[in-house]
């Protein structure tokens, strides 16, 4: 009998943490599909405007625009929808691993988000040293794109219009690469910082979960963890936030 309860406990357990995994998983897509959204919410008001005439050009780039986070958005569906189907905790962060250039990756993000409506009045500006524009990384784009989305977007939604946002790459050695997210925004709060600052992930998810600029930060954390990565943290209130992820160079 007391072996059968030993048992029993471990599976109790175990579907706990199936279905925290779960709840987390459901809760970082819910929360990165507002990323996507506020392009096609943004894109579609501005097109809605009456009294500007937009020029062809410009009609053509905001439906690519739309189409694309569309298609975007269809992806994190069909990513929340997989989370129904996790038979086991180790399921929690499917990889599809590729190697691709950082720096161009980098580029990217950081376009796609200054290109976001909500984005227009803020300023941002990319540099990275020669190494690092040569460097590759070996993980799962799709992953690492929200990771860092979250983090630009946690720049832009929790800073006032004409916030200056750095980004840096840096070949900090011939195994790793550092990306410098750096803003002279507000700083995060002090009780979202200090959380995230003192405790362990797991506990984090659960503390922060009311939070949108906590969890945004945890999910890109937990992300970045997943390809071996690490996600530091400075802000200070009034002069702004910098973001150090340390991630492993491919070759």
């Amino acid at each position: 009998m007391i072996a059968l309860a030993g048992v029993l406990q471990k599976a109790e357990e175990k579907q706990r943490q199936l279905e925290q995994a779960k709840e987390e998983w459901i809760r970082g897509v819910s929360h990165d599909l507002k990323t996507p959204l506020s392009y096609v919410t943004g894109y579609s008001a501005l097109l809605a405007q009456p009294d500007y005439a937009w020029s062809e050009e410009e009609k053509h780039q905001f439906v690519q625009e739309l189409v694309a986070k569309s298609e975007y958005m269809g992806e994190l569906i069909g990513d929340l929808n997989r989370s129904f189907h996790l038979e086991n905790v180790e399921q929690e962060m499917p990889m599809d691993p590729e190697v691709f250039p950082v720096y161009e990756f980098v580029q990217q993000v950081t376009a796609d988000i200054a290109n976001n409506p909500r984005a227009f009045t803020y300023n941002f500006e990319l540099s990275a040293d020669l190494n690092a524009k040569n460097a590759l990384l070996n993980g799962d784009r799709k992953l690492l794109y929200r990771a860092f989305a979250n983090l630009l977007m946690n720049a832009v939604q929790h800073n006032a219009q004409h916030t200056e946002i750095h980004v840096a790459i840096a070949a900090k050695s011939e195994k790793h690469v550092r990306i410098t997210i750096r803003d002279n925004g507000a700083g995060i709060p002090e009780e979202v910082f200090s959380q995230l600052h003192d405790l362990q992930p797991n506990v984090l998810t659960e503390r922060l979960a009311g939070s949108e600029h906590g969890l945004g930060l945890v999910i890109a954390r937990k992300m970045i963890e997943a390809h071996d990565g690490t996600l530091s943290v400075r802000s200070q209130m009034g002069q702004g936030t910098t973001l150090h992820i340390l991630l492993n160079r491919h070759g």
